[in-house]
C-alpha cells in the first residue's frame, strides 16, 4: 500500500505565494502606491502604478506568451479604484 505524502505548508507557501509574479505583479505596485500615495496627491499616483502594471503584463506576455495573473489583477484593481479616486477629489 502506497502512502500519499502531504506537502508542508512552508514549501506551498513558498511555491505559490513568494513566486517572483506575485511578488513584480502585485506586491510592488502596492507598495509603488503607497509610497507615491503619501508623496503626491490625486491621481498621478494611481496612473503611475498603472503604467508599471501594464508595463510589467507586456514585458511578461513578450517573454512567456501567457498573460501574468497578478500584474492582470493588480491592473484591473487600479482601472477599479480610478474612479473612487476621481469622485473622491470633486
Amino acid at each position: 500500500m502506497e502512502t500519499t505524502k502531504r506537502p508542508n505548508a512552508f514549501v506551498l507557501f513558498k511555491q505559490y505565494l513568494l513566486n517572483k509574479s506575485f511578488i513584480w505583479g502585485s506586491i510592488v505596485p502596492l507598495f509603488m502606491y503607497l509610497i507615491i500615495g503619501k508623496i503626491l496627491s490625486g491621481l498621478l499616483p494611481a496612473f503611475i502604478c498603472m503604467a508599471y502594471s501594464l508595463i510589467y503584463v507586456t514585458i511578461q506576455l513578450i517573454n512567456t506568451r501567457k498573460i501574468d495573473f497578478f500584474g492582470a489583477v493588480s491592473l484591473v484593481i487600479l482601472l477599479i479604484t480610478l474612479p473612487a479616486i476621481i469622485l473622491g477629489t470633486r
